[in-house]
């Protein structure tokens, strides 16, 4: 007999170490299988995540870095004896580029002069109405935030000449102008008006301080633009004006300047404005609203029934 004993003659069970297997049902597997799919997609959306927290740092250390650049440039060329057209070109583009308010207000107010100084060149160069667009948004907001006694007269300055009609095109002034209302124009020039015109204790047209008569030129300019055959640009400038300057409650300023002042301009497009507030649904219902309506349409000739249509939906 061939083989090898070893004196054990008893035959051991096999002991599995996972314990007692255990038989699941179709339910028990379909549950397991849900459960682990579900980890595997915690684990996908976990590294996705991750992955687009890495590449947004990436991004703006990128552009943080790269404006730095900029503003390095800006102020090598700034140095400069002589500004030439391609340098003013490029400072320009720089600004725009890097441009932090807390960071570059200086550097704003010093370009603004720039260009105010040298304004029959850019004037002359149809490449300038988006750069000028953007500038101008920018003066305006930097103007809105700056401190009582920050000297915001430059930017003023700019703002004044190149939101003019006068000094551009009919289709430049109408961009230049769709621009910087969307990017929050009246806004901007409802803050300008409660901080830098002074309390006032009684109603005038007349501006009490100088920059009082700026804001409302700068407020009626658009208002002087529409036309009856551009709806668009029409229903945007007067509803930015009416949110902005006559749906919230009224400030001294507005109360007493703005509204009186608005009410005796004849130029003022009050047909227009009430087929917009007619029009538009989204407007705020405000007693405020509703007096600067009344005020307004003192002087001016309106279609009786669109006057009566607002009135219902004011007063609704």
């Amino acid at each position: 007999m061939n083989g090898f004993f070893d004196g054990d003659f008893k035959r051991k069970p096999n002991v599995s170490i996972g314990g007692a297997s255990k038989k699941l049902t179709k339910d028990e597997l379909l549950a397991k299988a849900s459960k682990e799919r579900e980890q595997r997609q915690v684990v996908r959306e976990q590294n996705a995540s991750a992955l687009k927290i890495q590449c947004f740092f990436r991004s703006f250390s990128s552009r943080k870095k790269a404006q730095n650049i900029f503003r390095q440039q800006f102020d090598e060329l700034k140095s400069r004896s002589k500004i030439t057209a391609t340098s003013r070109f490029e400072l320009v583009n720089h600004l725009l580029f890097f441009y932090q308010p807390l960071q570059d207000g200086q550097r704003l107010v010093w370009c603004c002069q720039m260009i105010t100084k040298d304004r029959s060149d850019v004037l002359n160069q149809s490449n300038w109405a988006f750069k000028l667009a953007r500038l101008v948004k920018l003066a305006t907001k930097q103007i809105a935030q700056a401190e009582q006694q920050d000297n915001v007269s430059p930017l003023i300055r700019f703002v004044e000449i190149f939101t003019s009609p006068q000094n551009f095109n009919e289709e430049s002034i109408l961009k230049i102008y769709d621009y910087i209302i969307r990017h929050g124009f009246f806004k901007h020039l409802r803050q300008i008006c409660d901080t830098r015109i002074p309390p006032m204790i009684a109603e005038t047209s007349k501006a009490p301080v100088p920059i009082a008569g700026t804001i409302l030129d700068l407020i009626m300019q658009p208002l002087r633009l529409i036309q009856e055959d551009n709806n668009d640009f029409a229903n945007k400038v007067l509803t930015s004006l009416t949110e902005h300057f006559l749906t919230e409650k009224f400030s001294e300023q507005i109360d007493f300047f703005i509204v009186p002042s608005l009410a005796s301009e004849k130029s003022f497009p009050y047909a227009t404005w009430s087929k917009v507030l007619h029009g538009n649904s989204m407007l705020k219902k405000s007693p405020w609203l509703l007096y600067a309506f009344l005020r307004l349409g003192k002087i001016h000739s309106f279609d009786v029934q669109c006057y009566l249509n607002v009135l219902s939906d004011l007063t609704g």
